[in-house]
Formats: structure tokens, sequence, C-alpha cells
């Protein structure tokens, strides 16, 4: 490694806008650059919300969405008078069970068919506290909304907006007490793959891992955030017309679903159904970027931290020689309960 880049390196811990840049760079490269404009917001989700809704109601992911919940109350006493922000909050996952913690839950999604889902949920559990609002978050005015500084807590679990430095920057700015943010780090769908071959879409593009950019850049703007991670597998059985509903789901916002587009996946369907089940693998790492918004590092101990750094030659005590975050690694079962791709 040459001494530009080394120093590069060493200057990046404490420089918010490598990361930034870092960042963009990785989500340009990612599978969420192939995805087309037009297909992949409100349309895709408004088509899939049904679907959606029914998997994350399987009982390990409700499961798993109780232990996250529980993972919260370790981070912050959510009381009766507490406002949460959930934004990209879909059919209601954290929304329903959240809001019999709380006075207020605003709900934040631009598919309407998703917060219609949840206002059923809510109005079948009895729950009358929870606000939806259907708009998408890169168009809130926080000014316009009353939203600067909030709320309690702001939540984007395994939402598409988070997704980059403006984002996150508008996340906290909303907040008056806890951030929490989940993503993939890692995700394998060989089954996924292989039709992207054969539809002609070449390799299928890794998810950007947006925890680890976010959290690297939390600790570069003075804030004390922490990355917990998660590891899960899955092995679903699928009816033939389940497995193709899903499929094209998931292709749908990067290619039209043609006559011919949808033979060929009914196709790719048949010839692996084994018994009248279609087997569905997946295995994925999931990460949990949180931090108390309003406790940062004062501008002198960073000055403080940052000689001491230079000075034992090491980049900070809570990242290890490879870079990776100093958290709570917990194994877990992470559903696909999030909105990202």
């Amino acid at each position: 490694m040459g001494f530009e880049t080394s120093a590069k390196l060493a200057g990046a811990w404490r420089d918010p806008e490598f990361w930034g840049d870092a960042w963009g760079d990785a989500r340009g490269q990612s599978l969420m650059s192939r995805q087309r404009p037009e297909r992949a917001g409100s349309e895709h989700w408004n088509r899939s919300a049904a679907r959606f809704a029914a998997r994350t109601q399987e009982s390990d992911a409700v499961d798993r969405i109780v232990q996250h919940i529980h993972m919260l109350g370790h981070k912050i006493l959510l009381k009766r008078d507490s406002q949460v922000l959930d934004i990209g909050s879909g059919p209601g996952n954290y929304a329903i069970p959240i809001a019999r913690q709380v006075r207020q839950v605003v709900a934040l999604d631009p598919a309407t068919e998703m917060l219609e889902i949840l206002n059923k949920r809510a109005a079948e559990a009895g729950l009358t506290n929870i606000v939806t609002v259907r708009q998408a978050w890169e168009d809130v005015d926080l000014d316009q909304a009353d939203w600067r500084g909030a709320f309690d807590m702001v939540l984007a679990a395994m939402a598409p907006p988070f997704n980059g430095v403006a984002n996150l920057q508008k996340m906290l700015a909303a907040c008056r007490g806890l951030f929490v943010a989940g993503g993939h780090l890692q995700r394998d769908e060989p089954v996924r793959r292989e039709l992207w071959q054969e539809l002609g879409l070449g390799e299928l593009p890794d998810l950007c891992p947006d925890p680890f950019y976010a959290y690297h850049w939390l600790y570069a703007s003075g804030y004390y955030p922490d990355l917990t991670t998660e590891q899960h597998f899955s092995l679903r059985q699928l009816k033939p017309a389940e497995a193709q509903a899903e499929l094209e789901d998931s292709v749908y916002p990067f290619l039209d679903l043609t006559p011919d587009v949808r033979e060929q996946i009914r196709g790719f369907v048949e010839r692996r159904v084994h018994g009248g089940v279609f087997l569905l693998a997946r295995s994925d790492v999931s990460g949990w970027v949180t931090c108390q918004v309003g406790t940062t590092v004062p501008q002198e101990e960073q000055s403080h931290i940052h000689q001491h750094d230079h000075d034992h030659g090491h980049p900070h005590e809570h990242s290890d020689a490879h870079g990776n975050a100093h958290g709570h690694h917990h194994h877990d079962h992470e559903p696909d309960h999030g909105r990202q791709q």
C-alpha cells in the first residue's frame, strides 16, 4: 500500500466526506443502480403489497420482529408519551407493536396499498395512535411538516430511503432521541442469480452494505454509533404459482414483464418443482445502526481522540484492524420484513 493511499485511509476515520463518497460509489455499483426509477417506487410496492405483507406475518418473521423491538428496549426506554417516526413503514410490521408502547407513531410510506394494509391491521388491533402519511421520504419537507427534531425515535427498518448521506442527514434532523436503521450487509439467493442469467440480465449485482457506510459516516461526523449484525438462513417451500409471483415481483423493477418474460419465469419455476414444491433458499447478513442523536463528540474531544489515534497508530478503539464495527453480534434470524430489493 502506497503512502498516499495509507494516509488517505488513516484520515478517513474522521472524514465524513470520504465515507459519503464511498457510500455513493458503492450504491452506484449495486443492485439498486440497475432499477428503473419509474418501476422501483410506489408502483412496485403497491403491486406486491399483499404478498409482501403475508410473508412478513409468518410466525418466524413475527418472532424476529419482536426480538428487534426487544433490542430497541435496551437502547432507549420508549415511554407512553414518546413520538416515533417509522420511515418506509410498509404494512406496519414495526409501527403496530411500537404503537402499543408509545403515544403516537407516524408511519410514512409512498405506497397506498401498504398503508391500507397497515390501517386495517391497526384497526383490528384496536390501535388509534398511528398516523399514516403517504409520501416518499425524499419529498418530505421537515419544516413544512413540523418534523424537525420532533421524534423521540426515528426508525428506518430495511427501508429504501436508507440509501445515502442526504437521506440519513434528514433522518437525523427529524430525531431528538434514538436513530435506528437496518439494512443488508450481504445476501445470497442462488435461485434469483440463476433467474437473472436465464432472463439475459447478466450477473446479479450485490446489494450495497448501507449500514457499514452509515456507521462510519456517523462515527466520522462525531456520533457514537453502534452496529449490530445478524445472520439468517431460510428455506421456504412454495407452490409453483406462489414462486412465479414472487420471482416476477423480484425482477419487476428491472425489466418489463412481457408475456414472453412471464413465460420464461413460468418455465424456470416448472423445471425446479419437485413433488409440487418449489424450494427458495436465501442467506443474508443484516446490520442495524443505532445512535443517540444529540450525543456527539465535542469538537475539542474529537481533536484529542484523533491526536491520540495518530500517536498510537490505530484509527479508533471501536473498530478492529479490519475496519469492522464493534457491536453486539446476535445470531437471531433476520426476516425479509424490510423493503430493500
